[in-house]
């Protein structure tokens, strides 16, 4: 039996920032060190875990709705800065004042009579979703009338269409065991005139 070769390393692919990234480039020059992985093995063989302690912040998730055109302008400048959408906004999001007591008065009148008119929008959109739902409703038990009506007129041809088939089969049959009546008769007739 031939041994199997165990793989001694396995591919890890993770963020760093260009900080880090220039720590880990300038320990493989200094050291000359052939690789960044061997500097990466070095670190984790050295460093003390028990005393790890995250500084990440807890994120939570949420979903937002945006106009097209302010979500469209996101996406171009997210690609045109190589960053992500939520970096973004993250950052959209940390240059407002932790108070919103802090905003100018203009500010805080511009953002509450915003808020004012889409609800308005959000009212007459609910009222005409109902209203559809209603006409939908009061059509469905006149289709549904109309498709017991097509079923059953597909069931009554399906009968006459069978009734037709099976009374050409019954002559058929008939015909047939006839045929076969008379070719016995016949050779009976002709074993008897031989004889």
């Amino acid at each position: 039996m031939a041994t199997q070769k165990v793989s001694e390393s396995s591919p890890l692919t993770f963020d760093l920032t260009s900080d880090l990234f220039s720590t880990l480039a300038a320990y493989q020059q200094k050291l000359g060190i052939k690789s960044k992985s061997e500097v990466i093995r070095f670190a984790i063989a050295n460093y003390n875990y028990g005393s790890f302690r995250s500084d990440a912040k807890q994120h939570r998730q949420i979903s937002v709705r945006l106009p097209l055109k302010q979500k469209n302008a996101l996406v171009r400048l997210a690609k045109q800065k190589k960053v992500s959408i939520g970096e973004l906004l993250r950052a959209a999001l940390e240059s407002l004042p932790a108070n919103p007591a802090d905003l100018d008065t203009a500010t805080q009148t511009s953002i509450v009579e915003a808020m004012k008119k889409k609800p308005a929008k959000k009212a007459a959109k609910k009222t005409v979703k109902k209203a559809a739902k209603k006409a939908a409703a009061k059509k469905a038990p006149a289709k549904k009338a109309a498709k017991k009506t097509v079923k059953k007129a597909a069931k009554k041809a399906a009968v006459k269409k069978a009734a037709v088939k099976k009374a050409p089969a019954r002559k058929a049959a008939k015909k047939a065991a006839k045929k076969a009546t008379k070719k016995v008769a016949k050779k009976a007739a002709r074993k008897s005139s031989r004889k």
